[in-house]
């Protein structure tokens, strides 16, 4: 919407430039230069105490004349030479700024626009125009999302948390501003861990516990059967160190199509999927596609063969490691290791067998693998060795590895392990005893989908609620308040705006007269709204969350704000359908950024 708004600007203000060189009046030549003037302009944030009067844009030539200098020097000559305030559009110069002026739209008109785009394209607004709402707009290309993607026979824990509501976050993203996109979840399913699973099995296992809760024994017998390494790596004798062997002879015998792990594998993966799917269903997540480290197990022995023949892999005359070697910042780094000395493949080996097959899969215009940040090394591992076997790979820049910081601090009140189902189910039963005790609870009946909802809500909102490379420690208290910027305010704002929409008694689809919400208090509001667009524009460029987050609730505290100064109830019906429009334009932006942080908007509560 900004950028509707900031197109109407550049327009005016480009007339007189036009009207005097008329060299610029072709079609391309003058959407280039409208389009150069766009890119220069920007709206102001606002705040309650902004000052409309004053003006709502800014527009640098500085930046301008890196679009267009030709174009900065014409313009900027003509505004030099006639500012004044019975133009189009009402132009004065920024205190202190030589290269710099402030811009003024005519409140009605910014109104009028903002009203309209939103009315029309409902839960596309902030995403394209409302001319070319009815249109089949092709894709602007393909993206790879890899998210979340836990190892099977493994509860999903907290640590899987913030991978799957960032990654989720990205995709939305990308999908609401135009692309295709490929939801992908990588699920550990192979290697030595798997290994030692199967020797875990064989000796802790038990079909009724496994039948009771798979996920839950599985882990059990994953922590014994690792209890049993670690105490045999403390013994100085070497016979006794047997167990992490067992496991590397297991997954060796798994390479090899050993018919009796493959079934034990294929089990303990089917029960995983499952259980996982449950979760996804709970936090609203969707996959394009799973795919699985399983699926490169055979692709991996082709890998090694071509980076043989191309002469890339090196072996350690120690170790008997095979490796590739790989620019990366620190030298002590460069050997990506690829091969172990008994000849099977490692996690590194598979991922880039992966990535090949996605490219020629899908032809990706980017890929991004949402990883915390002690994954750095893989993949600049990864990413290196891909630029040397492939032209495509020079594309991969910065966001190729997607990173973000731990959780710290998550438990629920019954123990320390943190197992997002049990997080989940912790967030709704708190919930359930926090609404009872709210006199504004409505939603009785349904409290406990409500409560779920909520708890889900709260959860994402406190994660995505920083910038996503920081650690953060999980907080009981910030997931319960109903008051402070939280999930739970975010959603009884939008709330209380259905609330007035339900029962105002005003139809929504008159149109309003613009001259009624003129006033700053108003105007704040509606350039705020005007503002998604921009805010989606930043979170696009850098793949962070939390300027969608902070522009919600900077809406919501607006939008309370507003209560006090725009009634519904007991006006004449042009104010009140203008008060109810402005109220309508809100609850649109607020439900359209919950829906691409993946939060389910709730109508009552």
């Amino acid at each position: 919407m900004s950028a509707f708004l900031r197109r109407k600007l550049a327009e005016k203000l480009l007339r007189g430039v036009m009207r005097n060189h008329p060299e610029l009046r072709r079609e391309s030549d003058a959407d280039k230069c409208t389009q150069d003037v766009v890119k220069s302009i920007r709206l102001l944030k606002v705040t309650k105490k902004t000052d409309i009067s004053r003006g709502q844009f800014v527009l640098n030539f500085s930046d301008l004349r890196v679009q267009n200098s030709q174009l900065a020097s014409l313009l900027q000559e003509q505004l030099n030479a006639e500012i004044r305030t019975d133009t189009e559009v009402n132009v004065s110069r920024l205190e202190g700024r030589q290269d710099a002026l402030i811009l003024k739209g005519d409140p009605q008109r910014i109104a009028e626009d903002v009203l309209h785009q939103v009315k029309q394209l409902s839960p596309d607004y902030g995403y394209k125009y409302s001319s070319d709402i009815n249109t089949q707009n092709t894709p602007k290309g393909t993206v790879v999302v890899e998210y979340s993607s836990p190892n099977i026979a493994k509860p999903f824990h907290a640590g899987h948390l913030r991978s799957t509501i960032i990654g989720n976050f990205i995709a939305n993203l990308y999908e609401k501003t135009g692309y295709k996109v490929i939801r992908l979840n990588f699920l550990g399913d192979w290697g030595t861990q798997f290994g030692l699973l199967a020797v875990g099995y064989q000796r802790y296992g038990n079909a009724e516990d496994l039948e009771t809760d798979a996920m839950q024994h599985l882990f059990n017998v994953y922590v014994k059967v690792n209890q049993d390494v670690a105490r045999e790596e403390e013994s100085k004798n070497q016979v006794e160190q047997k167990t992490h062997k067992l496991g590397m002879e297991a997954y060796r015998k798994m390479e090899k199509g050993d018919p009796e792990l493959l079934n034990l594998w294929q089990k303990f993966r089917e029960m995983s999927i499952e259980n996982y799917s449950k979760v996804y269903e709970r936090l609203g997540v969707h996959f394009t596609e799973y795919h699985s480290e399983s699926m490169y197990h055979k692709m991996s022995q082709g890998l090694i063969q071509r980076l043989k023949q191309e002469n890339l892999l090196k072996f350690d005359q120690d170790t008997g490691i095979g490796y590739v070697e790989v620019d990366t910042v620190d030298d002590n780094q460069k050997k990506a290791s690829i091969l172990k000395s008994d000849g099977t493949s490692l996690y590194l080996t598979r991922d880039i067998a992966a990535a090949l097959d996605r490219y020629e899969r899908y032809k990706f215009d980017k890929i991004h693998y949402v990883v915390e940040n002690g994954q750095h090394l893989h993949f600049q591992h990864l990413k290196g060795v891909l630029k040397k076997l492939e032209p495509w790979a020079a594309n991969l820049d910065d966001d190729f590895h997607v990173k973000f910081g731990l959780v710290i601090g998550m438990s629920t009140r019954h123990g320390k392990v943190v197992f997002l189902k049990d997080i989940l189910d912790e967030a709704k039963e708190r919930m359930i005893e926090t609404m009872k005790t709210k006199e504004t609870t409505k939603e009785t009946g349904n409290l406990e989908a409500v409560a779920d909802i909520l708890g889900v809500s709260a959860i994402i909102i406190q994660d995505l609620n920083q910038c996503r490379q920081n650690n953060y420690t999980f907080s009981w208290q910030r997931v319960l308040n109903f008051k402070a910027d939280s999930g739970v305010f975010l959603q009884y704002a939008h709330s209380r705006l259905c609330s007035l929409e339900r029962n105002c008694g005003i139809p929504l689809d008159i149109t309003c007269d613009p001259v009624h919400l003129t006033s700053q208090e108003a105007q704040v509001l509606l350039l705020h709204i005007a503002r998604y667009e921009d805010v989606i524009e930043l979170a696009l460029n850098s793949l962070e969350p939390v300027y969608i987050v902070q522009y919600l609730l900077q809406l919501c505290h607006l939008v309370n704000g507003a209560y006090v100064h725009f009634k519904v109830k007991d006006q004449s019906r042009d104010i009140a359908q203008a008060n109810l429009q402005l109220f309508h334009a809100s609850r649109i932006t607020l439900a359209n950024g919950l829906c691409l942080l993946g939060i389910q908007p709730l109508e009552r509560m």
